[in-house]
């Protein structure tokens, strides 16, 4: 079974059309394995990852954590702007090994 940010990830990539490779290449992952990992619940995406994807695709780093809002997220500036606080990543990090 997989988690909620599994499934959000693979919506999320789907929505654009895109295989699990081409998803890879577009964030600078070196693997769509890495890609079908976080799918299958076996991994979970660093934060400075998670900023790439909405940088790159508008995808709300909230929206994959933990399931509120929406998926589109507000156009950011660059990476620089999305930092996880401390406490969001704690947070991502206590949804995902629950």
């Amino acid at each position: 079974m997989t988690s909620g940010i599994a499934e959000r990830i693979k919506n999320a990539r789907e929505a654009f059309g895109l295989n699990q490779k081409s998803f890879a290449a577009s964030i600078g992952i070196s693997s769509g394995s890495t890609i079908s990992r976080w799918e299958r619940g076996l991994n979970f995406p660093p934060a400075d990852t998670l900023a790439v994807i909405q940088e790159k695709f508008g995808i709300s780093v909230e929206w994959i954590v933990t399931g509120r809002g929406n998926m589109k997220a507000e156009p950011a500036r660059s990476t620089d702007d999305i930092v996880l606080s401390n406490q969001q990543e704690e947070l991502a990090k206590a949804i995902w090994t629950a």
